[in-house]
């Protein structure tokens, strides 16, 4: 029995647990009374995400399936409108994607490990998993003891209330997602510059960021102002 690859599970599980905990921390969705439903959700995105990786020979389509299975479980587990869970999954997949590059690249660039290292070994990518595990975790205690996040109203994400401009919005930023960690993967499989990808990512990242802030500021406004008339 290969105990590297039941730790490699056990790591997977651990960094996946970070990034749903991460993804609903960056709305305000609580999570302390729900770690069962997040425990559960990132077992079943990164179990399957390693079975198309290592069994099924599929990696190229693992981050797309990752995405798009983590939104359709948050919308069933946490009764949320299907594009709210997609605006969730969206930020907190950049973000997550951002740290663990961003690690990635600092760790390669002191000669602690290397993206050949990272691919072929149980081992190292378990650590890696477990390091990049516990940076979410810190930031994720960060944005709770600030209370930072967005606050959206959820019921505008319903499609009967759902307006055009908000489904091409996030249609755009599902496009520019999918594409960026997809030629992101990529280029870490095939070993290429960590700096191009992560400033690449980081761009996307605070385009994204500044662009959602400036939804929800305008969506706060106009709640104050119909509750002042």
């Amino acid at each position: 029995m290969d105990y590297t690859y039941l730790l490699k599970i056990v790591t997977s599980i651990l960094e996946g647990t970070a990034f749903v905990v991460l993804s609903l921390s960056m709305y305000r969705i609580p999570v302390r009374y729900a770690l069962g439903r997040i425990i559960g959700i990132a077992s079943v995105i990164n179990l399957m995400s390693l079975f198309q990786r290592d069994f099924l020979n599929l990696e190229i389509y693992a981050p797309v399936t990752y995405m798009l299975l983590f939104v359709l479980l948050l919308s069933l587990s946490f009764n949320l409108p299907f594009l709210y869970s997609t605006l969730v999954m969206i930020t907190g997949f950049l973000t997550f994607v951002v740290v663990q590059t961003l690690l990635v690249a600092l760790l390669t660039e002191i000669g602690l490990t290397t993206n050949a290292s990272l691919i072929s070994s149980n081992l190292s990518e378990s650590i890696m998993q477990s390091s990049t595990a516990i940076i979410i975790f810190l930031l994720v205690f960060f944005i709770e003891k600030k209370r930072l996040g967005f606050m959206f109203i959820v019921n505008r994400f319903k499609l009967k209330y759902t307006v055009k401009s908000l489904n091409l919005f996030l249609g755009i930023f599902i496009i520019i997602t999918l594409a960026g960690t997809q030629f992101a993967y990529v280029s870490f499989t095939e070993q290429r510059s960590l700096i191009m990808i992560l400033t690449g990512l980081i761009a996307i990242l605070c385009i994204s960021l500044y662009i959602i802030y400036l939804r929800n500021l305008k969506q706060i406004e106009e709640r104050y102002e119909r509750m002042n008339k």
